[in-house]
């Protein structure tokens, strides 16, 4: 073990924590060292969440198959999409990748 009281400069560490003691000793506060994040650290570390955010997130996007691009840019110029049951089909999905129910209600 280092004794700090031979260290060179170090006597006044020995000196401060014996001072904290007594006040603790006698019920004051001691003094402590306080650590303070200025405005624009604070900035920073907002801005590295969300990057942290953006990241996880684009790691759970599948990833792009560019064959299903063109197979749908295809269908688009020969106006596949036109067709009204490919759109109620298409509909229907969306729907129901939501959970909600995509068969018309019946009047009653």
């Amino acid at each position: 073990m280092v004794n700090l009281n031979k260290v060179e400069g170090a006597s006044h560490l020995h000196r401060l924590n014996k001072d904290n003691r007594n006040r603790e000793a006698k019920g004051g506060k001691s003094a402590q060292d306080k650590v303070e994040i200025s405005a624009e650290g604070r900035a920073l570390l907002r801005k590295q969440y969300v990057i942290d955010l953006v990241k996880a997130s684009l790691r759970d996007i599948p990833e792009v198959r560019q064959e299903k691009v063109q197979q749908v840019m295809k269908r688009i110029r020969e106006g596949y999409y036109n067709n009204e049951d490919v759109q109620r089909a298409t509909a229907s999905r969306i729907l129901e990748s939501y959970g909600l129910n995509s068969s018309p209600k019946s009047e009653e």
